[in-house]
């Protein structure tokens, strides 16, 4: 059942999990194998069907118990995929801390994950917080839910600098990108700029990505004056700088 749900563990977590003589008597019967790996050695069943059909056959409550056992048994087993432990947690119904979360919620938008990304970003607080309502959008905007994901950002609520510009940058970049709404996209960046009034870093972060959309919506004087101010400044982050 472990392997059915789990798709692959490792082999020293699958001997904890049950006796031995049943997991060799599997690889006997040619249900399971066990495959070397860069990580270690790890079991698999030996052919997707034979997992489909056990893991669809199991009650809600029971999976999750398995799920729970298995979480248990890799608890100190080196090399586990953290996302793929990551969703065991979240199928388990125990999905953990939610900054631990909101990290593998990251790496999952790395990995292009954006699904998965989306269930973490959930878990580890969603809308409630204003970091994993930025992830959240962003894996809804990675599925194409471009509204879904809008809907996320205009109800954050923000009060930290870097957030406010994330948030507002967040959100020009699908109207503009997506949704060919330019003429509120760049609203939402001057809005931004008024409200980080005192925080210059971030303004300039939001100004350049202004200056960026300026200069697709072919307002060039637009775009160059804004590029000439902030390219002025010494002091200006590397990210809008260039």
């Amino acid at each position: 059942e472990a392997l059915a749900v789990a798709e692959q563990v490792p082999l020293a977590a699958a001997e904890r999990l049950g006796v031995p003589e049943d997991l060799e008597a599997l690889e006997a019967r040619g249900l399971v194998q066990v495959v070397e790996t860069e990580a270690g050695a790890i079991v698999q069943v030996a052919h997707p069907l034979y997992g489909e059909v056990l893991a669809g056959g199991l009650k809600h409550l029971r999976r999750r118990a398995v799920l729970r056992a298995l979480v248990a048994a890799v608890a100190d087993v080196p090399d586990v995929d953290r996302l793929r432990l990551a969703t065991w947690r979240l199928d388990s119904g125990q999905p953990g801390d939610p900054a631990e979360l909101l990290g593998l919620a990251r790496e999952a938008l790395g990995r292009l994950d954006h699904r998965l990304a989306g269930r973490l970003a959930l878990a580890a607080g969603g809308t409630e917080r204003a970091d994993a309502g930025l992830v959240l959008a962003e894996a809804l905007s990675g599925q194409s839910r471009i509204e879904e994901a809008q809907q996320v950002l205009e109800g954050l609520d923000a009060s930290d600098p870097e957030h406010v510009a994330r948030i507002a940058m967040a959100r020009a970049s699908d109207l503009f990108l997506q949704l060919d709404r330019s003429a509120d996209a760049i609203n939402v960046l001057e809005a931004a700029v008024d409200a980080l009034d005192g925080e210059p870093a971030w303004q300039a972060e939001c100004r350049s990505v202004l200056a960026q959309m300026f200069m697709f919506a072919l307002r060039l004087p637009d775009a160059g004056a804004i590029a000439d101010e902030l390219l002025a400044d010494p002091d200006l982050p590397g990210a809008a700088r260039v």
